[in-house]
């Protein structure tokens, strides 16, 4: 499947973020648009918002 407008990806990073919030959280995700007509996404810039340490991955 190929999506690649700016309205179609937000929209499905939407719905992934509603339905894995928990993990959605821990990330950033950034959209580089290209400059051409119709505007087409280039690339995804996913980044971790928390470095997690090994008493946060394993409490107890």
């Amino acid at each position: 499947m190929n999506i690649s407008t700016t309205d179609k990806i937000g929209v499905k990073i939407g719905r992934l973020k509603e339905k894995y919030g928990s993990t959605a959280a821990n990330y950033e995700i950034q959209l580089q648009p290209s400059n051409s007509a119709p505007p087409r996404i280039e690339s995804l810039i996913i980044t971790d918002r928390h470095q997690k340490s090994c008493k946060a991955e394993f409490p107890g």
